[in-house]
């Protein structure tokens, strides 16, 4: 597997491992996932056009994922 550097927008895998539940939930089961699902969120992240730094992007969908998380 090819190493993609890492940018400031990306959550660390102990954040992702809090929705990773709610984003298997939604998923249809119908293949093998030929995709890492953490590397996948975090490029939606860095592709996101949120107004302001990465961080504040990022900060801004995990205060809204979290929201959504069954405690």
């Amino acid at each position: 597997m090819v190493m993609r550097p890492r940018y400031p927008i990306d959550i660390s895998r102990a954040q992702f491992e809090q929705i990773r539940a709610l984003l298997e939930s939604v998923r249809k089961k119908t293949t093998l996932r030929k995709v890492d699902l953490y590397e996948m969120f975090c490029a939606v992240l860095y592709r996101l056009p949120v107004a302001g730094t990465a961080v504040g992007r990022r900060d801004v969908v995990m205060t809204e994922v979290s929201t959504h998380v069954p405690s």
